[in-house]
């Protein structure tokens, strides 16, 4: 390779970098992404919760504070997410349906209407009530969708819980339990909550020491039921449509510089011919003349 075609190769070389540069396409901004966002799937949830004496009427109204707090966290719709919601004391009560409430007003407004319904803790009946009556596509229950139960109580059982909690769960029915008060201080009714919970107890149970504290840990459950009804995806920086305006610009520079690739080869490879062509016909020129006439 000639000096010239050397310093033609190395133009069109800073012609592609400049030409990259100006389109951003940078090397490591495709695999860049700025973190994972929560995208809540077709979700349906059924709020179980303790109506029993033991919760003091300005309690009970710091719970239903609390179940509003949830309900702005979430996309509620037809096609997203639907609340249905059980009261539960000595006997369960289906306040309102998965498909009773289309939208975030309409929800609130139940929720302030919830009246305390008073007696016993019976847990374990109203997990079999919530598997046998919320959970069916006659009210509300889509079946490509993710099945939560957020149970929230303030003391221990008065019935068993192991059995109801399993054959619940066996369903495919995610278990979320919030404990709260002191009751759960002690080892056994906390193990109790962690029979009802599903698998990962980190995630999935929750203790508070009073109803005031609902408030502070309304966030970390509502993250907490979001990633479970959520494909978590991770969001690439940058805009697609810049992405692609990228890569045709990449793909249109890479072939502008094949193409001057190939066309100074074959420029430089005629040159080249042409150059041994006149040193052959010189030399034959030179040797024909310099040989000496014959005498006479």
């Amino acid at each position: 390779m000639d000096l010239q075609t050397h310093f033609s190769l190395l133009n069109m070389n800073q012609l592609l970098v400049l030409l990259l540069l100006s389109s951003g396409l940078q090397g490591g901004e495709i695999y860049s992404y700025t973190g994972s966002q929560c995208e809540m799937t077709k979700a349906d949830i059924v709020m179980l919760v303790d109506g029993s004496g033991s919760i003091s009427q300005d309690d009970f109204g710091r719970m239903k504070s609390f179940l509003s707090e949830m309900v702005q966290n979430f996309p509620i719709s037809p096609n997203k997410v639907q609340i249905g919601l059980t009261q539960f004391s000595s006997s369960p009560k289906a306040e309102w349906h998965l498909n009773s409430h289309n939208n975030k007003q309409s929800l609130l407004q139940a929720i302030d209407q919830i009246r305390q319904v008073g007696g016993g803790t019976g847990t374990g009946k109203a997990l079999d009530y919530i598997r046998n009556h919320s959970f069916k596509p006659g009210v509300g229950m889509r079946p490509d969708s993710k099945k939560i139960v957020v149970l929230i109580t303030d003391g221990e059982a008065q019935d068993k819980v192991g059995i109801p909690a399993k054959n619940l769960k066996d369903t495919g029915v995610e278990v979320f339990v919030i404990g709260v008060g002191d009751a759960f201080s002690k080892s056994r009714t906390l193990d109790e909550l962690r029979t009802i919970a599903s698998e990962d107890i980190k995630s999935h149970l929750y203790h508070v020491s009073t109803f005031q504290s609902l408030h502070d840990a309304a966030s970390n459950i509502s993250t907490s039921i979001c990633h479970a009804a959520t494909e978590l995806k991770q969001l690439p920086s940058y805009d697609p449509t810049v992405f692609i305006i990228r890569l045709v610009v990449l793909l249109l520079t890479l072939l502008i510089f094949s193409s001057l690739i190939f066309y100074t080869h074959k420029t430089t490879r005629g040159k080249q011919r042409a150059q041994q062509n006149d040193t052959e016909l010189d030399y034959y020129n030179l040797g024909v003349g310099g040989v000496p006439e014959a005498s006479p």
